[in-house]
């Protein structure tokens, strides 16, 4: 019996010796927690806790035992219910994430914490271990991000164009307010709920309404430049149509994932920015046909008072000699015609130079009459010279494109013949006229062969350059060319000298002139 009992008191005794070590470590591990820890009843009453919590809470040992859980001042109402039902998903046998609460503290002062509840049966009665975590800090880090992050959304929000963050493979991360309402979609694909897959290639829009996915290699939006974007490590940016819209787009990479992407409606304002651009040229245009007219009227004046001046000398000899009267013709005749000239010249200007005339307006005009005047004219101006014209190819029925200044490409072309020929009794000009096809646009080629002095080679361009003009002695020459090729310039023609024989510029020029046939 005495080893029976000794047996059986043996295990006994070990078993208190366990429980009380077990204790002691569990209150060492109670007191000295760096976290604050309460352990309650079933009821919520506060059984025992340790100094951490007095620390947390600022309230004595003798404050918070004793006293029901639930009923201290420290807890806000609005958290009561949140205990309550941890309390009883507990006692149930139910697992309880962990809460966040509010506390009040003694001295005023407010604390979040993180509130853990672990059930334990000791005997028959049932206890709820609780463990209070420190999260203030954490809970002002997250307050104040959520409020950077709101702060955030209003500035996006209060852009004027849509923005938005999206992934490498074009899923929507986050989208301002204008890109929510244009019908962006947060998780979705760019291309899918923005633009309704309206504008990816037809093969992979085939694919997803066949398959419901899209195709392995993804897709993207014919004008998206992601893929630059992410190559270069560099903003990519371009002008996109759509809608009948112009969109300022960018494509911004912000990491190796994700990029931002936002696009600004300018379409008003690129429409202003051409119709200023139109109306800067308009009127650029308008003042260098002021400045065209200008030197056309200090050359043409020049040379109708030459000739009215030579019919005046002429005048003199007839005045001296009457039997020569038969030799000149009509010299009133000649003088009427070219202050007739003068006067066209001056009306010309006049309508020409006004700014408000930005627009310059051609018709279909008729070259049969224009240079058949224009061969009368300079053939009786200059009746002591023998000039001898000869038209091949001019039909009545032709027509360009341009204005009355025809007739002034047509004056100056002639009397830049006559006046760089060395020969004084006779002048032979050759215009051969005929009709052109070039990059399906049809034109009216003229050809005016002279027996003059020629062009050299190097000098066949700077003839119709300012710079070339302001060095030849014999004035008339280069501003005359210089305006003849504007004037045709402006006609949407071309012009430029070629030699009369290939190769022999001694044997006089040939001056072509392309105009387009008014059809």
């Amino acid at each position: 019996m005495e080893i029976a009992k000794s047996d059986n008191s043996e295990p006994s005794g070990r078993l208190v010796q366990e429980l009380k070590k077990s204790e002691q470590i569990y209150r060492n591990l109670f007191r000295n927690s760096l976290n604050a820890v309460i352990l309650v009843d079933i009821e919520g009453y506060i059984l025992d806790c340790n100094s951490k919590t007095k620390k947390l809470f600022k309230y004595k040992s003798s404050e918070l035992i004793g006293k029901n859980f639930t009923n201290l001042s420290l807890i806000p109402q609005d958290y009561l219910s949140l205990i309550e039902n941890m309390f009883e998903t507990l006692v149930k046998g139910g697992v309880q994430e962990e809460i966040e609460i509010k506390i009040s503290r003694l001295d005023g002062s407010f604390v979040w914490l993180a509130l853990i509840g672990k059930i334990f049966k000791l005997g028959n009665e049932i206890f709820i271990h609780l463990i209070a975590l420190d999260i203030t800090r954490q809970k002002k880090i997250q307050d104040d991000l959520k409020e950077e992050e709101e702060l955030n959304q209003m500035i996006l929000d209060s852009l004027p164009f849509f923005m938005m963050l999206i992934s490498k493979n074009r899923t929507i991360l986050s989208a301002n307010k204008i890109a929510l309402e244009g019908g962006a979609i947060i998780g979705d694909k760019c291309w899918n709920t923005f633009w309704h897959c309206n504008f990816i290639p037809k093969e992979d829009k085939d694919f997803i309404d066949q398959y419901g996915t899209p195709p392995p290699n993804n897709t993207r939006c014919y004008f998206c430049q992601t893929e630059e974007a992410f190559s270069g490590q560099t903003p990519k940016h371009k002008d996109v149509y759509i809608y009948g819209k112009i969109f300022d787009t960018y494509w911004i990479p912000f990491d190796n994932d994700t990029f931002i992407h936002f696009a600004e409606d300018v379409t008003i304002r690129r429409r202003a920015e051409k119709k200023l651009k139109l109306s800067r040229k308009k009127y650029r245009d308008a003042f260098n046909l002021v400045n065209i007219y200008k030197d056309l009227f200090a050359h043409d004046m020049n040379n109708i008072l030459q000739n009215i001046l030579s019919s005046a000398y002429l005048y003199s000899v007839i005045q001296n000699k009457p039997e020569k009267l038969d030799d000149f013709g009509d010299l009133n005749e000649i003088i009427k015609n070219h202050v007739n000239r003068g006067v066209a010249l001056i009306t010309r200007v006049i309508q020409l130079s006004k700014l408000e005339e930005t627009e310059i307006k051609f018709k279909s005009i008729e070259i049969y009459n224009i240079l058949n005047k224009s061969i009368e004219i300079f053939v009786s101006n200059f009746q002591e010279r023998n000039v001898k014209i000869d038209v091949n190819g001019l039909s009545k029925n032709m027509k360009i494109l341009g204005n009355d200044l025809l007739a002034d490409v047509f004056d100056n072309i002639l009397s830049n013949a006559l006046k760089y020929n060395e020969n004084n009794f006779e002048v032979k000009i050759e215009i051969n006229i005929s009709k052109v096809l070039e990059s399906n646009t049809s034109y009216i080629k003229f050809e005016f062969k002279d027996h003059g002095v020629g062009v050299q080679d190097e000098r066949k361009k700077m003839i119709f350059e300012n710079k070339f003009n302001k060095n030849i002695k014999n004035s008339g020459m280069g501003i005359g060319l210089t305006l003849v090729k504007k004037i045709i310039n402006k006609f949407g023609g071309r012009i430029w000298v070629e030699d009369r024989i290939q190769g022999d510029f001694t044997k006089g020029s040939n001056f072509i002139v392309m105009l387009k046939e008014a059809i």
